[in-house]
């Protein structure tokens, strides 16, 4: 049995240990066939820690990037497509200037997938190692040891991920996606503060938002969206949403936006 001692130890591995670990994680996936889905760059992406990006290749790279630092890093490994598991508002600049410079960004549409993605090397090579995958000295020939979750671990999983689960980017998007982070927050709390109002007793004083700041966040995403992908008008009257419930807009726009999707040959 492991002890306190030794996993303390796994505990604090230094960063250059753990790079150790995800690049021979990386080793054995591509011992197994398993090919990166993604020719570029995968990026385990923060809001306020810097990010880890990993290389595939013949010669794999893994490192601690600075947010500022990003595109000099891309282009100095010639690497033109990203893949990043997260979005944050205050990275969109970060993204649209990668865009700006010719380099394609692609996100994890569900970030399930990567947990998806380490499930499955379970199932398929753990799972059975002790029904006839071993040697004669019972020693396990097919089995893939996978390393304790960190930023370099998931940042090579990352690049392995389904295709299917991959949504390119471009400003356009990106502009709309930071509008509609700010009014879902706004409408998020609004939501709760209405159900808290609702469980109130008669006597009680109740909690109120102003509906009127909902409705301004609610039409900036919306005219975000209509300057952006003006047909959205013609969604709005398909699904028959009166003209002035600009909240019923705003969450018809969520949804168009959410499966929204760039052509192979279209340029960001």
């Amino acid at each position: 049995m492991e002890t306190v001692k030794a996993k303390k130890a796994k505990a604090n591995k230094t960063d250059e240990e753990l790079k150790s670990e995800a690049l021979e994680f990386y080793r054995q996936l591509i011992e197994r066939d398993l090919k990166p889905t993604i020719d570029g760059a995968s990026i385990d992406f923060h809001r306020n820690k810097d990010l880890t990006v990993f290389v595939p290749g013949e010669s794999p790279l893994i490192a601690v990037v600075k947010h500022e630092e990003l595109l000099d890093f891309l282009k100095a490994n010639s690497v033109n497509r990203v893949l990043v598991d997260a979005l944050f508002p205050s990275r969109v600049p970060l993204l649209q200037s990668l865009l700006k410079h010719g380099i394609e960004v692609y996100m994890l549409r569900r970030p399930s997938a990567l947990a998806g993605f380490k499930a499955m090397l379970e199932r398929r090579y753990n799972k059975k190692k002790n029904k006839g995958k071993q040697d004669g000295n019972n020693n396990d020939n097919n089995g893939i040891k996978i390393p304790r979750k960190n930023d370099f671990v998931d940042a090579v999983a990352l690049a392995f991920t389904w295709p299917k689960f991959h949504r390119r980017l471009d400003w356009r998007f990106l502009e709309c996606w930071r509008a509609m982070n700010k009014w879902r927050r706004v409408y998020s709390v609004y939501h709760k503060v209405q159900q808290m109002v609702e469980d109130l007793e008669r006597d009680e004083t109740p909690v109120t938002l102003h509906e009127d700041r909902v409705i301004k966040k609610a039409k900036e995403f919306v005219d975000t969206i209509e300057m952006h992908y003006p047909k959205i008008r013609q969604v709005f009257e398909k699904v028959r949403i009166p003209p002035d419930d600009v909240i019923a807009q705003a969450l018809c726009a969520e949804i168009v936006l959410e499966v929204y999707h760039i052509p192979k040959n279209q340029m960001s």
